[in-house]
């Protein structure tokens, strides 16, 4: 039993460097797009990339938080 604890607890943190890898990438990629968005057109960035930044954050912290109940031990 308690390899297979350590195991879990490896693989979670795998899991978790490699999506908070991935989620960084993702941010920057916005961030990026909002200065282009900020400079070609003030309108487009406030109707279109705000709301999507919002729901991408709201998601992202579901996701994480699905990441770290999958490290938890689970009742059987």
């Amino acid at each position: 039993m308690g390899s297979t604890d350590t195991n879990k607890i490896k693989r979670t943190r795998q899991v978790l460097v490699y999506a908070i890898a991935v989620l960084t990438a993702v941010v920057t990629s916005l961030m990026g797009s909002m200065v282009v968005a900020a400079r070609t057109d003030n309108g487009f960035m406030l109707s279109v990339i705000v709301p999507a930044t919002i729901v991408f954050l709201l998601t992202e912290g579901v996701f994480v938080g699905k990441l770290i109940s999958l490290g938890r031990p689970s009742r059987l």
